[in-house]
């Protein structure tokens, strides 16, 4: 009996002895237990690799690794933390990560790789990763994305790219993240986004490019069929165009920020389709036209800001009903007030529940346009000039404007115009009658010469001949055979 106690506490004492070393925590290193497993926190140590080797516990579930001088990860650093659901690893120095580097995390959902000096991020890192859902990659000098690297994170619903130096997009790399909701690509050097980028991402709701200094056009049906997204942020880009279709059926409630850029034109169909849009931004941009039909259709816009521009002209039916439109702002720019302004101002006073702010004539001393009076309609006259050129920056450009003239000079170019084809008129007529008075005289007597000087040459009576034939010039000349005799 004896021998037999004996035996079980040997077998208790090593296991015991087994548990503790399997969980033991490194020196270098805090460690919390939870129901979920342990939390071990690894900060703000020159570690310059993973404690593998000192003993991190096999049921770990979150590792912080963050402000530790590593610079990169390892085949072998997480192989026996199969639990591991969080991996924070920012702030180090991580140049690199290894294909296999997270092939035995099969649980990991969370990873934090912010602030290192990753470079790239090839095809094959995330192959046994499906379960993640939260990735960020945010400040790091990363340039090259493998197509296939995002491939099979299916639940993925966070992607932070932010602040690297990614300059293109494979229209390919966010196919399969059909459950994305937030993607973060801001402040990189993109310079144009291809079609159908983002035509798989069903159930975004967050995208953020703003920042990025080489984009200068919003290309057709670039965010088309997003009907799940509340903010588009395009904010402090180079965007100079909008084309038409660029927000193809995005039917939800957004936010939408294009404000800062360089915009000079708005194709009149660019926001047709942003029928659940509530918010637009298009502040600080060099804009000079509304066009007609910008902004119709928009049931559920709230607040519209085109503050800071060079708007001097608002074209016919720029703006459609907009029953929920509670704010305008079109503070800050050189509206015209000439007949042209007749449809905007008649647009602000039909808006009985609209704050329309900044709305003045700027050539009138700031007076409101909603106070002017006998605004008439423009006639459909008009003439071309060339404006001045308009420099910025790094863009010069020259554009033509289509003045419509006001109805005191038209009437008055009309009065001049009719008097002065009247004048023409009359003495051209004058001119006609009497050439054909003087053609008649000539030609009957140079008839009745002609006649004489026959008779002269048959009858050889040349005395008949009572005159000089050079009295009649105009009735031979030596070039249509003026007879000899004559000469």
């Amino acid at each position: 009996m004896n021998l037999y106690v004996r035996k079980l506490i040997l077998s208790l004492w090593v296991v015991a002895i087994t548990t503790d070393i399997s969980n033991g925590c490194p020196e270098q290193c805090s460690c919390y237990s939870t129901t979920n497993g342990n939390d071990v926190s690894c900060e703000f140590q020159d570690l310059h690799s993973i404690p593998l080797n000192l003993g991190l516990p096999n049921d770990t579930y979150k590792l912080s690794v963050h402000s530790s001088s590593l610079p990169k990860i390892e085949d072998t650093d997480f192989s026996n933390l199969g639990n591991l659901t969080v991996l924070r690893m920012e702030y180090n120095g991580i140049f690199v990560i290894s294909d296999n580097a997270f092939r035995y995390s099969r649980n990991l959902q969370i990873l934090r790789m912010e602030d290192n000096k990753l470079l790239y991020l090839q095809g094959k890192l995330f192959v046994n990763n499906e379960h993640l859902i939260y990735l960020d990659f945010k400040s790091n000098a990363i340039s090259t994305i493998e197509v296939e690297v995002f491939g099979r994170l299916v639940n993925l619903e966070t992607l932070r790219l932010n602040n690297n130096k990614i300059s293109s997009l494979d229209k390919r790399l966010f196919s399969n993240l059909t459950n994305l909701k937030t993607l973060s690509i801001s402040n990189n050097l993109i310079t144009n986004i291809e079609d159908n980028t983002f035509i798989n991402l069903i159930n975004i709701e967050s995208l953020n490019i703003f920042d990025n200094r080489k984009m200068n056009r919003l290309t057709a049906f670039i965010f088309q069929n997003l009907t799940e997204v509340t903010v588009i942020d395009l904010k402090q880009c180079v965007i100079e165009t909008i084309e038409a279709n660029a927000f193809f059926n995005i039917t939800g409630p957004l936010v939408l920020s294009l404000q800062n850029n360089k915009i000079r034109e708005i194709h009149n169909k660019a926001f047709r389709d942003l029928t659940g849009v509530e918010i637009i931004n298009l502040d600080d941009n060099f804009l000079q036209t509304v066009k007609s039909e910008t902004f119709v259709n928009m049931p559920k816009l709230k607040v519209l800001t085109i503050r800071r521009n060079r708007i001097f002209h608002i074209e016919v039916n720029a703006f459609g009903e907009l029953p929920e439109l509670f704010f305008l702002s079109v503070l800050s720019n050189t509206l015209i007030c000439d007949c042209r302004i007749r449809s905007f101002r008649l647009w602000i006073l039909q808006q009985t529940s609209t704050i329309v702010d900044g709305a003045i004539c700027s050539e009138q001393n700031g007076q409101l346009i909603k106070d002017i009076l006998n605004v008439e309609e423009c006639k459909e006259t008009t003439t071309e000039i060339e404006s001045s050129t308009i420099t910025s920056e790094s863009a010069e450009t020259t554009q033509t404007i289509v003045i419509t003239k006001t109805n005191n000079n038209v009437n008055q170019a009309s009065s001049n115009i009719s008097n002065l084809l009247g004048i023409i008129a009359c003495t051209v007529s004058a001119m006609a009658f009497i050439t054909i008075i003087i053609y008649i005289v000539i030609k009957t007597r140079c008839s009745n010469r002609s006649s004489v000087h026959k008779q002269n040459k048959t009858g050889k009576q040349e005395e008949i001949v009572g005159y000089d034939l050079a009295e009649t010039p105009n009735c031979y000349s030596n070039e249509y055979d003026l007879p000899q005799e004559a000469i």
